[in-house]
C-alpha cells in the first residue's frame, strides 16, 4: 500500500468529520448580516453561542452513527478500534460545544440582566411554560450527566451500557428543541434542511444499535466447545459452530454474547488466537485474562453454553503492512492476536521477529505453540522472549535494535499496555520509524 493511500485511509473519517462540522458553521457566517468589525460582545457572544449548537448537534449525530460498530466505518478510521477512539474524542468534542451554546448565549445578559441569563439555564415550571427550551435544558443536563458517568465515574461495563441506552432520548430532545425554538435551524432553509438529514442519520443510528440490532446486525451461534486454565489468570475459550463459520483475518477481533446463568449477556470484545479456518478446523479461539470483573467471572463458563459471535473487526494484521520484514511486540496478554498470525503464516514470504513481553516466566501463554512454529524450517519466525524479573528495565527499542542489528524498512506491530505501546512508539519514532509504519491495537471495554 503506497503511504499516501495508507494516510487517506487512516484520517479519511477524521476528514469527513471535520467537514460536516464545518458546513453549518459556514452556512452561518455567510448568511450573517452582522458587520464583524463593529460588533459587541453580545453580538459576538451570540454568534458563538450559535456556531457551538451547530457543531455541537452535528457531532453529536456523528457520535449516534459511530456507536453502530458498521464495518464501513472501519474503512474510514482504519479499524473499529480507532472508531471507538474517535468516539470517545468526539462524544467529548461535543459535550463541550453544546455546554457553551447556552453560557455564551447566558453571557449576553451579564451583568445588565441576570434573570434573563438564568432563564438559559434553568428549565422554566410556571406557566406558560417554554417547553421548547425545557427540551434543551433537559437534554444538556442529561448529556453532562452521561459524560460524567462516561469519564469521572468507574461503573461496570453493563452498568454504563445501560445509562448509555439513554443518549438517543437525550439526542431526541435536543433536535426537538433546536426546531422548535427560533434559531438559524428553524429560520434557515439550507440549515433546517441539513439538520433533518443529520439528525435523522443520528436517530436511524441509535434505533439500529438499540432496537433493530438484534435483527438487523448478523450474528453467529456458537457453544462453548473447552475451557482450559493456561495458568492461574489465563483461560482459553474454545467454540465451536453451530451452523456457520464466522468469517475473520488474522489478528482481528470479535464481540462474544454468552448465556450463561451468572454470566452478564452483555456483548465484549475479545480478540482471536486462534488461526481462520480455511475448511480445517471450524474453533473458534479466544484467550482472555482476568483484568476485571467480567473476564473474572468467565472462570465459571461451562462447556456446551450457547454463545453469539459478531464480527469481525480490526484492520490489525501482518497481510495490511508494507514491508514483509515485520517486528511483532507483545506485551502480557496482548500476545493473543500474535498467536492468530503466527499460526496463519504459510510460507518465507515474510520475515518475523516476535518479543514477548511478561514480567514471569509464569505469564508466557502459547510459547510452546509459538516456538514450534519457529521452529519450521519453511518459515522465517523467531521468537524472543523478554522477561522483566530476568532484565534490567522494560523492553524497548534499544533492546531491540540490539537484538536484531536494524530495524530500517520492518513494520512494527504493538500490542499490550497502553502506557508500553505509547512508550515504544515514541521510541522508534525518536529512531526515525515512521508512525505510519507503527501499527496498534488500543482497545480495552471492562
Amino acid at each position: 500500500m503506497k503511504d499516501g493511500t495508507r494516510w487517506l485511509n487512516s484520517y479519511s473519517g477524521w476528514i469527513f468529520v471535520v467537514i460536516f462540522t464545518t458546513i453549518p458553521v459556514m452556512r452561518l457566517l455567510m448568511t450573517s448580516q452582522a458587520d464583524f468589525s463593529t460588533m459587541t460582545s453580545y453580538g459576538w457572544f451570540s454568534l458563538f453561542g450559535r456556531a457551538s449548537s451547530l457543531m455541537g448537534i452535528t457531532l453529536f449525530s456523528i457520535n449516534l452513527i459511530l456507536s453502530t460498530r458498521h464495518q464501513l466505518l472501519e474503512k474510514f478510521f482504519y479499524g473499529l478500534n480507532k472508531v471507538y477512539v474517535a468516539h470517545h474524542l468526539i462524544g467529548g468534542t461535543s459535550l463541550i460545544f453544546l455546554l457553551v451554546h447556552p453560557l455564551l448565549l447566558s453571557l449576553r445578559f451579564i451583568p445588565s440582566d441576570w434573570y434573563q441569563a438564568a432563564q438559559l439555564l434553568i428549565p422554566s415550571i410556571t406557566e406558560p411554560i417554554d417547553w421548547p427550551l425545557n427540551f434543551g435544558i433537559i437534554a444538556l443536563y442529561g448529556m453532562i450527566f452521561l459524560m460524567v458517568v462516561t469519564i469521572f465515574i468507574k461503573l461496570h461495563y453493563e452498568l454504563w451500557l445501560w445509562t448509555h441506552k439513554f443518549l438517543g432520548l437525550v439526542f431526541f430532545l435536543g433536535v426537538l428543541h433546536s426546531f422548535l425554538i427560533p434559531s438559524d435551524i428553524s429560520s434557515d432553509s439550507f440549515l433546517g434542511i441539513y439538520f433533518l438529514i443529520v439528525s435523522s442519520l443520528g436517530l436511524c443510528a441509535y434505533i439500529y444499535t438499540t432496537l433493530m440490532g438484534t435483527f438487523i446486525i448478523r450474528k453467529y451461534p456458537y457453544l462453548v466447545d473447552s475451557v482450559v486454565h493456561v495458568n492461574q489468570d489465563v483461560l482459553e475459550i474454545r467454540l465451536k459452530p453451530i451452523r456457520h463459520v464466522i468469517p475473520y483475518q488474522a489478528g482481528q477481533f470479535v464481540f462474544i454474547r454468552f448465556f450463561q446463568d451468572g454470566i452478564p449477556t452483555q456483548q465484549h470484545p475479545f480478540s482471536v488466537s486462534s488461526a481462520p479456518d480455511n475448511g480445517k478446523n471450524p474453533l473458534l479461539t479466544v484467550t482472555v485474562k482476568g483484568l476485571g470483573d467480567y473476564t473474572n467471572i468467565l472462570n465459571n463458563l461451562s462447556v456446551d453454553t450457547e454463545a453469539e459471535v459478531e464480527g469481525s473487526f480490526g484492520k490489525f494484521s501482518y497481510t495490511r503492512a508494507k514491508y514483509t520484514k515485520q517486528i511483532w511486540i507483545a506485551g502480557g496478554i496482548g500476545i493473543t492476536p500474535f498467536l492468530s498470525m503466527a499460526q496463519d503464516l504459510k510460507d518465507k514470504t515474510y520475515e518475523i521477529a516476535l518479543f514477548y513481553s511478561v514480567k514471569t516466566r509464569n505469564e508466557l501463554v502459547g510459547i510452546d505453540t509459538l516456538n514450534s512454529i519457529a521452529q519450521n524450517k519453511g518459515l522465517n519466525f523467531d521468537v524472543y522472549p523478554f522477561i522483566g524479573d530476568e532484565q534490567d528495565g522494560y523492553i524497548s527499542a534499544d533492546y531491540i535494535v540490539k537484538t536484531l542489528g536494524e530495524i530500517a524498512e520492518r513494520d512494527i506491530f504493538i500490542c499490550g499496555p497502553p502506557g508500553m505501546m505509547k512508550a515504544l512508539r515514541q521510541q522508534f519514532r525518536s529512531k526515525g520509524i515512521a508512525n505510519h509504519l507503527i501499527h496498534s491495537e488500543e482497545f480495552s471495554i471492562d
